[in-house]
This record gives C-alpha cells, sequence and structure tokens, in this order.
C-alpha cells in the first residue's frame, strides 16, 4: 500500500500483482482484478468523452455491484469527485443532490429507473449502469427491467447511454493531489439534517493501510487468499472503505451483495467459504435468527467486526456462542469510528481485546477526552471522544467544522461521550446529542440501554426525550418478544431503580411492533419519536 498514492493507482498495483486472481464475486459470477480494470477504463474513457474534467461531481446512485464499485474506481483514475447516495434515496433527493453539488454525470443503476421517471425529465446526464453487464440474466437477481413508461422516456432522452454501448478502453490516468478531498459521503445520521462528509483518497489509503494489523496476524499472512463478506452498502463509509476498498486493496476477494438477506449471507460463507463478515447488529441479529446458520461452514469464518450502533452486550456473547458451537475460532470484535475518521478508529482484536469496550485506537490514531471546555481529561473520566490522526476528513462541504486544535495538531470532535481506561481501551458512554437531563443530572441512554436489552424478553429498546431538556419527558421505547406487556413494563422498571437511579425512571413506557431503522440499519429515532401521541 503506497499512502502517496491515489486509490486508482494502488488498484493498478493490485491488478498488476493479482490479475485473472478474483477481486469481485456477485451472483455467481468471478470478475476478476483484470476484468474489473476494464470495466473501470470503459467508464473512465466516457466520463472523459462526455467532456468531466478534473473535480467535476459524479453523482453515483446504487447498491454494491461491479458496475457501481468501477464508477467509483474511475473516478479516481480521472481525478473527478465521486459522491455516493443511497438507493433509496427518494427522487426529489436526487435532484436537489445533483442541483446542490452541481453534479456534471449521474451513474443509476436501471433496476432504479422504474422509481425515477420524472428524474428523466431533468436536465441531467446519464449513464445507465446494469447488473446485467455481469450476469446472463437480470431475473436472477430479482430485479425489475425498466417499464413501458419509463422506456418511452428514456428512449427521448439522448443524455441516457448505456454502460453496454461503451466500448472503448483508456488506460490513462490523472494524476492529482491525493490530500484534496475527492469522495463526498452523507453522513447519515439518526437525528439531524445529514452533512455532507468530503474525504481523501490519502485519509481512506491510510486506514486501508493498517487495517490488515487489526485482522490478527494468521490473516494478514495469508490476506490475499481471503473473502470478504461485503453487505454493507458503499455509500456509507464502513461499507465502502472497510466492506470494499480494505480487502481488495490488499489484494483479497469480496463477495457484494446489493442487499443484506441473511439466507444469501449464509449461502456465500458455505460457497465461497467467506472468512470476514462486517456488519452492523442488525445483520448479525438475522443471522442468529437464521435456521441454516450452523454446521461445517461457520469454521470458514476467521473474523467478524460489528459497528455502526448500539450493540447489545448479549448479541456478543449469543454470536460467540454461535461460532463456538460450530467448531469456528472466530470471534466478533466491537469497534467505533465516524465517517470523519473514515469509519474505524477503534477496534478489538485477538491481541488486544477488552469486553464492554470498543477497543485501543488504530496505531496511525490518537484519542483524547475532552470536557465541556476542551480541557483534557484524565482515565476513567467521561467527556467527548476527539480523534486526531492520518485518517481524518478535509471538513463538511457545508463549510462547518468541529476541528480543534490540541498541542499544535488537529483533533475532530466526535459528539460522542466516553472514556479511556488505564491500558488505553476506549470506552463508548453515549452520543452527546443523546444525553437526557433530568431533574438537574444527567442521563446517558445507552447505559439503560445496554442493561434493558440483557433481558431475554426485550428485542430492541430505546430511551428518548423529544429534545433532551430537562422540563421534557422521557420515554423508553420497547419491542418485545412476547405478549406479557404489564409483566415486562414493571421488571423493566425494576431493573433500572436497581442499576440506576430514581430520576432515569422513564415517565412512559411504549410498546412497539418493530424499531424503524435507517437505510444502514440503525434505529431511525426521529421515526421513534413520532409514535408519540
Amino acid at each position: 500500500m503506497n499512502t502517496s498514492y491515489t486509490i486508482y493507482q494502488n488498484f493498478l498495483d493490485i491488478v498488476e500483482k493479482r490479475n485473472n486472481a478474483t477481486a469481485l464475486y456477485y451472483e455467481g459470477k468471478c470478475i476478476s482484478f483484470n476484468s474489473l480494470k476494464n470495466k473501470v477504463n470503459r467508464l473512465a474513457y466516457y466520463f472523459e468523452e462526455q467532456g468531466l474534467k478534473k473535480d467535476d461531481v459524479v453523482l453515483i446512485v446504487g447498491p454494491n455491484t461491479p458496475e457501481i464499485i468501477a464508477a467509483f474506481l474511475a473516478c479516481s483514475q480521472k481525478g473527478l469527485i465521486s459522491y455516493l447516495l443511497t438507493p433509496l434515496a427518494k427522487e426529489k433527493v436526487i435532484i436537489e443532490e445533483a442541483k446542490n453539488k452541481n453534479a456534471k454525470i449521474i451513474v443509476i443503476l436501471s433496476a432504479l429507473m422504474n422509481n425515477y421517471t420524472n428524474l428523466l425529465k431533468e436536465r441531467f446526464n446519464f449513464l445507465i449502469v446494469s447488473p446485467t453487464d455481469s450476469l446472463n440474466c437480470i431475473k436472477k437477481i430479482g430485479f425489475d427491467i425498466l417499464n413501458k413508461e419509463t422506456l418511452k422516456v428514456y428512449k427521448q432522452n439522448k443524455r441516457l447511454p448505456s454502460y453496454k454501448k461503451i466500448k472503448k478502453i483508456d488506460d490513462r490516468y490523472e494524476m492529482y493531489d491525493n490530500k484534496s478531498g475527492k469522495i463526498y459521503l452523507s453522513s447519515g445520521g439518526t437525528s439531524g439534517k445529514p452533512k455532507t462528509i468530503v474525504l481523501s483518497d490519502f485519509s481512506i489509503l491510510s486506514l486501508i493501510d493498517v487495517a490488515p494489523e487489526v485482522l490478527g496476524e494468521n490473516i494478514k499472512k495469508e490476506v490475499q487468499s481471503k473473502f470478504m463478506l461485503a453487505c454493507l452498502p458503499m455509500f456509507h463509509g464502513f461499507g465502502l472503505v472497510m466492506g470494499i476498498l480494505t480487502l481488495m486493496l490488499h489484494g483479497g476477494a469480496d463477495s457484494i451483495l446489493p442487499k443484506f438477506r441473511s439466507q444469501k449471507v449464509v449461502d456465500l460463507i458455505e460457497k465461497n467459504k467467506c472468512n470476514i463478515i462486517i456488519g452492523v447488529p442488525a445483520m448479525f441479529e438475522a443471522l442468529l435468527k437464521n435456521k441454516n446458520f450452523y454446521g461445517e461452514k461457520l469454521k470458514n469464518i476467521d473474523i467478524c467486526f460489528i459497528g455502526g450502533d448500539f450493540i447489545p452486550p448479549s448479541l456478543l456473547q449469543r454470536f460467540n456462542k454461535k461460532l463456538e458451537e460450530n467448531g469456528s475460532k472466530a470471534k466478533v470484535f466491537e469497534g467505533y469510528g465516524l465517517t470523519e475518521t473514515v469509519t474505524v478508529m477503534s477496534v478489538n482484536t485477538f491481541e488486544n481485546n477488552c469486553l464492554g469496550s470498543v477497543g485501543k485506537p488504530i496505531n496511525n490514531v490518537k484519542v483524547k477526552i475532552l470536557d465541556d471546555d476542551h480541557n483534557v481529561l484524565n482515565c476513567f473520566e467521561k467527556g467527548e471522544i476527539a480523534i486526531s490522526g492520518p485518517t481524518l476528513m478535509n471538513g463538511y462541504l457545508e463549510g462547518e467544522s468541529n476541528f480543534i486544535e490540541i498541542d499544535k495538531e488537529r483533533y475532530v470532535l466526535s459528539g460522542d461521550i466516553g472514556y479511556l481506561d488505564d491500558e488505553g481501551f476506549l470506552f463508548f458512554v453515549s452520543r452527546k446529542k443523546r444525553i437526557i437531563k433530568k431533574k438537574g443530572y444527567n442521563i446517558f441512554p445507552l447505559e439503560i440501554e445496554k442493561y434493558i436489552s440483557s433481558l431475554d424478553e426485550v428485542e430492541n429498546c430505546s430511551y428518548l426525550s423529544k429534545n433532551g431538556n430537562a422540563e421534557e419527558e422521557t420515554y423508553l421505547f420497547l419491542e418485545i418478544k412476547s405478549q406479557e406487556q404489564e409483566n415486562i413494563k414493571n421488571k423493566v422498571i425494576e431493573l433500572i431503580r436497581k442499576n440506576g437511579q430514581e430520576y432515569e425512571v422513564p415517565d412512559h413506557v411504549i410498546f412497539i411492533d418493530k424499531f424503524p431503522k435507517t437505510p444502514v440499519g440503525k434505529v431511525d429515532y426521529p421515526k421513534l419519536l413520532e409514535k408519540i401521541n
């Protein structure tokens, strides 16, 4: 890994070394590094043919497919800015974002066009990519072809070329400062308006460079023979960097999924002997519920990483037990990070593991805990987590800043509360915005949620107030496995009194059938609060 290179230059280095080895496995088909490079070069040629120049914005809308990945790499090849947007975005959001970011072209998956007929009428240039370019039959993955209405608009719009029509390949690439911002990602938070995070090739490569260190020595030595199960969406930093680019740029292979389905994951673990699984808690819960998640196939798993949302301690225990019962030596390790720090900045490993913590900072990252006046706190003192290192974002496109300077080094304020122990392990306590002030006391909802979620009867729980103000009432939302609401309510309140303080007892306990989730599987707090009458 050469962190002075661009992402595309590092990709070229790997192509040269791995050539016909598998880079991507997608819906029954192996795509070699060389084949992927050809896809990238075709798209890069088209971008140049359309007059796109360095630092022009390309809006990429689609799930994990070879062509969407190729579009991202083609942007790196030509020095373009790639803006990855969720394929679940509403039509008006895509239009707004394309206009706000002055996107010169929209790369979009053909299967999505049914939802975006009006989008085609806008004065944008489009490139339609399709998984059929990697597969024999579109029905194989359950995507719908364009309907008649969409086709009519499609045929009338000359700015809608198909990827299939691009035949020429251009190997030339642009040189550019790899510390300039070339990747736009949405903060995708669970509350408030998302911000546009600007990342550089350098910040992403700085994480990828040290990533093998956290995999363990045995995996590190054999990294080019490993399969990553890439089921996290690539419009999310965790999915793009850790789920796809990390193993690819070290010469390993990614099994990519356009959408998480537990049975599909189980099948890939068995068929491809997938070794590394990275996901959010909801994904690991779904695997545990899958009746086929057992047997010899689990021995293929070397390591699992979990993050991105609140992680019930019982989930780690149950998943590790499942692995052990089926002969796997793998463990699920909890980590912590922000898209502002290219996702992962601390993680538990085989060598350094502390239950309840989110691990030690990776070896090129520094962490300090600060009070409200930004003074550095001592071990075990709770405060805001501040992070420094080469993986920091360039900033927010909107111009806001959460950077501060400590000892002449730039740190980013995480917006999270935590503490460091005397061995350097980081403990996550709460989102700063989720702290509730009541009767002059601070309530840390996550701490309450951790011991409530340990109850067998509780599927999901969230402790909230509308704005965190002292005068507002508190609400405990519960998704339970039984119908005995009153008994469980009493049990939960008794548990809160036993483990906490009387002021932490919620004013209201609300039972709901299913927790609303964001596109990346996090609890959607605004939608949850909408359920308050």
